[in-house]
């Protein structure tokens, strides 16, 4: 297991299994569809919102090869620059990065690594979001997943690049 500073964590199935409540009916399920600036598929990310968390889930498609940032942004608008999502998403006023001492943006997520084929497959757990948080991605405007073309460093403001994939994430069954 890689653990990442600020208690965000790459798990395995058993350790996702223990943050599962008894009734799975009560998890708050949100879907996105992916798509590229220019309108291809790029796949689909789920986030379930657990007791403890955030499980967000993807597969990807016709996205550059490399090593990618992943984040959540705050508004669920894809438009064809992804520019109405917004900044990450952030509702507590930190600063961006895991390895800021004073805090990172509920929105950061780790790095996602794109094959040569265009294709990436992430699963990762945010502690910043929990089911009692989750109506900062389900409100009015909903939340947006997001893929720029440069990798996170982690720490403070950084440059991201182009929003290359965006996905608004809608509760299931909307």
């Amino acid at each position: 297991m890689r653990i990442l500073a600020g208690g965000l964590a790459w798990l395995c199935c058993a350790v996702i299994a223990t943050a599962v409540p008894a009734d799975a009916s009560d998890l708050v399920v949100g879907t996105a569809a992916m798509q590229t600036a220019d309108g291809k598929d790029a796949g689909s990310a789920t986030v379930t919102a657990v007791p403890n968390g955030l499980l967000v889930s993807g597969d990807f498609k016709n996205l550059p090869a490399g090593e990618l940032a992943f984040l959540i942004h705050e508004t669920g608008q894809c438009t064809p620059d992804f520019e109405a999502a917004g900044e990450h998403l952030n509702p507590e006023g930190h600063e961006h990065g895991f390895f800021n001492p004073e805090g990172y943006h509920a929105g950061d997520l780790p790095n996602i690594t794109v094959a040569s084929d265009g294709t990436a497959t992430a699963e990762m757990f945010n502690t910043e979001i929990d089911a009692d948080d989750a109506s900062d991605l389900f409100d009015d405007d909903g939340a947006a997943l997001i893929v720029h073309t440069i990798a996170d460093t982690y720490e403070g403001d950084a440059d991201f690049g182009d929003r290359v994939a965006c996905g608004a994430s809608k509760p299931t069954g909307q």
